[in-house]
């Protein structure tokens, strides 16, 4: 099979691999579409050795398309089953493992990301745990379903953090993928969406999916621009850009007594004041991917509000033109990028 490969230091190819076989209770899935995520940036440029098992780093953990063969055990699945993929796979019988959330998994032998330290996603088959295979509804493009896997699913887990009901105000710092994912979601469940980036498709896209205000911090300052619509700051709050600037607004863009959502990673450095928090009384809470009991009410709200995701994505591409996908990601002149097959 055609498998993207990376090499460190921004250098990208693409090779030919033997097919994956699945294992005891694993299937091989047929991609037919995969999502290219700022987590295969970083991977790209060498930021995540820890995720590097291998010679070969085969990334790619936004995961949709046919199961093509069954390992032994497998039961519930058939193939050409359309499935999107849960991308953390555990030993499934730790404490962590059975409330969902695999990425904690004890074992650290058992614990494998797709695109961590399991083959990713940006090749022509994946093997996942059998479980970790969700059903896509057919309403739903394959696209939509790389969306669901990752960008979408970390959205709505980080939004039900907040509770939403529809009536109170919410701020959105960071419009990739993420980002304009909580705009249409959180446009969904009622909120009054203030959202907060740069780059005009990126602004555009937000206004599209639902955001009533729309604040280019290249244009203006960003806590102004949010304050003037808002004089008392937000109810709530979602951060996805991850940089020292967008933590340091985040206690002054909240009201008192606020709550904030926090999924974006990258900033290492002292970025807020924390009295000002303890003053405020603002709750900060971070979150990370999407349990997979979410998976049913997302779809569900989606379906319910004809909320079509795929619409942020500005790019495709094959497989074979592995190299300009990550270097148009690299550039973040881009909206979503996918990889799809025929």
């Amino acid at each position: 099979m055609k498998a993207i490969n990376l090499l460190g230091n921004k250098k990208v190819e693409v090779i030919e691999v033997p097919d994956p076989e699945p294992g005891l209770g694993q299937v091989r899935v047929k991609m037919l579409a995969s999502g290219l995520c700022g987590s295969d940036v970083h991977q790209a440029r060498g930021e995540l050795q820890r995720w590097r098992p291998e010679p070969l780093m085969i990334p790619g953990h936004e995961p949709c398309g046919e199961v093509e063969k069954l390992g032994e055990g497998v039961t519930h699945l058939r193939l050409g089953d359309r499935v999107t993929i849960n991308h953390y796979m555990g030993c499934g019988h730790c404490p962590h493992c059975y409330s969902g959330e695999m990425w904690w998994c004890s074992d650290e032998e058992r614990k494998r990301p797709i695109g961590g330290n399991s083959r990713g996603a940006h090749a022509d088959f994946v093997v996942a745990d059998a479980v970790n295979c969700l059903p896509l509804p057919d309403e739903f493009s394959f696209a939509e379903g790389a969306l669901i896997a990752c960008a979408t699913g970390t959205s709505y887990s980080a939004l039900q953090k907040l509770h939403p009901s529809g009536q109170e105000t919410l701020v959105i710092i960071g419009l990739g993928p993420i980002g304009l994912a909580g705009v249409g979601l959180a446009h969904a469940m009622g909120s009054r969406i203030v959202a907060v980036g740069r780059r005009e498709d990126r602004l555009r896209l937000a206004s599209h999916l639902g955001a009533d205000v729309v604040i280019d911090v290249d244009a203006q300052d960003a806590v102004e621009g949010v304050l003037r619509h808002l004089p008392n700051g937000a109810d709530l709050l979602f951060e996805t850009a991850g940089t020292k600037e967008a933590h340091g607004w985040i206690p002054k863009m909240l009201a008192k007594g606020g709550r904030a959502s926090l999924v974006g990673f990258g900033n290492h450095e002292p970025s807020m004041n924390l009295s000002e928090i303890i003053w405020s009384q603002q709750t900060l809470m971070g979150s990370f991917v999407m349990l997979m009991k979410l998976y049913a009410p997302l779809v569900q709200l989606m379906m319910q509000n004809n909320l079509r995701l795929d619409e942020m994505v500005t790019h495709r591409f094959s497989i074979d033109q592995g190299v300009e996908a990550f270097d148009l990601a690299f550039s973040k002149e881009c909206g979503k990028i996918i990889f799809e097959w025929n």
